[in-house]
C-alpha cells in the first residue's frame, strides 16, 4: 500500500533519485500511517507543492511509508533541489526523507486532458457513455476515468481518442460530479471527488 495521496497527477514510475538519507524515515516512523509523522509529512508535501505547481515538470507529491515523493517529469533540477532543502524537514530528531519519482506527464498536461474529457461530454453522451468522473491520478500518470456502467465497452474508445495519458478503472461508479439543476456530470474539480 502506497499511502495517503495529498494531490492530484498520478505517475507510472520510471525511476527514483534520493535526496540524501537511506530509505529509513526518521525515527524509523511510517509517515503513511502514523497520525503525528502524517501530519508533520503533509505540512511539508503541501508546502512543496505550492512551491512547485507552476514548475514546467512537476507531476505531484504524496506521502509514503518512507517520507514524502515528488512526481516530475525527467530529474529534479536546481529550482526543484531548493524549494526541497529550503523546507524545514525535522520531524523527531531526524529528517523526513523526500525521494523523486520520474514520469512521463507533468500535472499540467494531465489536466489539460481532463479539461478536454469535460470539453467532450456531449460527444460521450451521443455514445452512450456515461461519465462518473475523472481526475488525474498520481499512481498511474494518468487522468483517471469512471464510467457509471460498462467501462469494458468504452475502454478502446476513451484509450483511441486520449491516448496513453488516461486509464479506465475496471469498476463501474455512480455518478459523483453532477450539476445541481440537471443532475448531469459535469466533471469539475472537487475536494470530494478525490483532490
Amino acid at each position: 500500500m502506497r499511502g495517503l495521496v495529498i494531490v492530484p497527477a498520478a505517475l507510472a514510475v520510471t525511476a527514483l533519485f534520493a535526496l540524501g538519507g537511506s530509505s529509513a524515515s526518521a525515527g524509523g516512523q511510517n509517515f503513511a500511517e502514523d497520525k503525528d509523522a502524517n501530519g508533520a509529512a503533509a505540512a511539508v508535501a503541501s508546502s512543496i507543492r505550492s512551491d512547485l505547481t507552476t514548475h514546467p515538470g512537476y507531476a505531484g507529491v504524496q506521502i509514503v511509508g518512507y517520507g514524502i515523493e515528488v512526481s516530475l517529469v525527467g530529474r529534479p533540477d536546481r529550482t526543484v533541489r531548493a524549494v526541497v532543502a529550503r523546507d524545514d524537514r525535522s520531524y523527531r530528531g531526524g529528517l523526513i526523507p523526500v525521494r523523486y519519482r520520474s514520469v512521463r506527464y507533468s500535472e499540467q498536461e494531465l489536466l489539460a486532458v481532463e479539461d478536454r474529457i469535460v470539453a467532450d461530454q456531449a460527444w460521450w453522451d451521443a455514445r452512450g457513455a456515461e461519465l462518473s468522473m475523472c481526475r488525474p491520478d498520481l499512481e498511474t500518470n494518468t487522468v483517471r476515468i469512471w464510467l457509471v456502467r460498462d467501462p469494458d465497452r468504452y475502454r478502446a474508445e476513451l484509450l483511441a481518442r486520449y491516448g496513453d495519458r488516461v486509464s479506465v478503472d475496471p469498476q463501474p461508479m455512480q455518478p459523483v460530479l453532477q450539476q445541481a439543476a440537471t443532475g448531469r456530470w459535469s466533471g469539475q474539480r472537487s475536494s470530494a471527488a478525490g483532490h
